[in-house]
């Protein structure tokens, strides 16, 4: 789509960290997530304007998060992680970074499950016998704007030492010779994946070819934004999407080089829906009990470091700059309705986990 002066615009909808979820997150206040809502949320993103949009994911997507529950059995994750593969075929994912844990399924699983998908698989650091073993990069055009995606992991929660010839590469070499292959030049160029914070910070200094860096460190809900060098951009959205970054770009028709200039609008001026967060829950205070008082403490305090952390970015008027906008959209209840395509999909999982119950009893 073009603007009257010939920019190009773009939507990117970004999520991280999935850890199998298919639904809300089990919270007795406000419980987030869940791939029904994520497809309502997408839907009414549809419906605001035309814009096209490049839907990424990155981090653990198939291996469970085992912080709260005990290791589910390899058959239910495998069976989990095929219908996980066919909720992201119909939210539309066009590119997948996966993260190390999900070789905790092994190799072979997850060559079917990229068989079953519709979408995209790139990684540059996941080896496998001295090779990649998804591509390094994904290149396309998207409402006409040429666009790279690449994938990198750091090493997951779990050692996947035990996988026969499984290596988490370092990421930002990979980065380097994955560049060098797409040849940047007059294209959009994103990354998306999970960095530790040393590797981050040296991607922000070192890589000014990159114009968007989505993701951070799995488990960490910072929201924050930074600019770095001449025109990055880092978002961190909820883990085990239970929230959505959604990412504004107008892409100026003499963007001509790989580098596309400051940021030029706040990322995150739209913290509204924070501070009607922080006000529900300090209304909820006064009456709570000992340990939901306790809960909603520590929730009011992530929500006032969320606020205090949006910050405004300097406005560069050079012709050549890419102009970004977005927010972080918590997958909330009032997403509910109307049931859809993946209400009906979560439905038949659970028939399937109860067949699987019987026959393994």
């Amino acid at each position: 789509m073009k603007t009257a002066n010939g920019s190009r615009l773009l939507r990117v909808a970004f999520t991280e960290g999935r850890h199998g979820e298919l639904e809300p997150c089990g919270c007795s206040f406000r419980p987030l997530g869940g791939v029904a809502r994520e497809f309502n949320q997408l839907a009414l993103w549809k419906k605001e304007s035309d814009p096209p949009l490049l839907s990424l994911a990155a981090g653990t997507t198939f291996w469970p998060s085992l912080t709260f529950q005990a290791p589910p059995s390899k058959l239910a994750t495998q069976l989990k992680a095929q219908y996980v593969v066919d909720a992201l075929n119909l939210l539309g994912l066009k590119v997948l970074s996966p993260g190390a844990d999900d070789f905790l399924l092994d190799r072979a699983t997850l060559r079917e499950l990229q068989k079953r998908s519709k979408f995209q698989w790139t990684s540059a650091n996941l080896i496998v016998e001295g090779q990649t073993f998804f591509p390094p990069f994904w290149e396309g055009v998207v409402g006409g704007v040429p666009v790279v995606v690449v994938g990198i992991a750091s090493p997951g929660e779990w050692p996947i030492a035990g996988q026969a010839n499984v290596e988490v590469s370092p990421p930002l070499p990979a980065l380097r010779g994955a560049l060098r292959q797409a040849n940047p030049q007059g294209k959009l160029v994103v990354v998306i994946g999970t960095l530790d914070e040393k590797s981050h910070a040296q991607l922000k200094r070192e890589f000014p070819e990159v114009n968007l860096i989505l993701g951070g460190q799995e488990g960490q809900e910072t929201f924050a934004v930074d600019q770095i060098g001449r025109a990055l951009l880092y978002q961190n959205p909820s883990d085990r999407a239970r929230a959505v970054a959604k990412l504004e770009l107008e892409v100026p028709a003499s963007f001509t080089n790989f580098y596309s200039g400051e940021v030029t609008q706040s990322f995150f001026d739209a913290i509204a829906g924070w501070r009607l967060e922080l006000q529900t829950v300090e209304a909820a205070l006064p009456g709570a009990r000992r340990a939901e008082g306790r809960r909603l403490r520590s929730e009011r305090a992530r929500l006032a470091q969320a606020i205090a952390s949006a910050r405004e970015v300097p406005i560069d008027p050079r012709s050549d700059s890419v102009i970004y906008s977005g927010m972080v959209y918590a997958l909330a209840p009032e997403l509910e309705q109307p049931e859809n395509a993946l209400s009906k999909l979560v439905a038949r999982y659970h028939d399937s986990l109860r067949q699987i119950a019987i026959e393994e009893n």
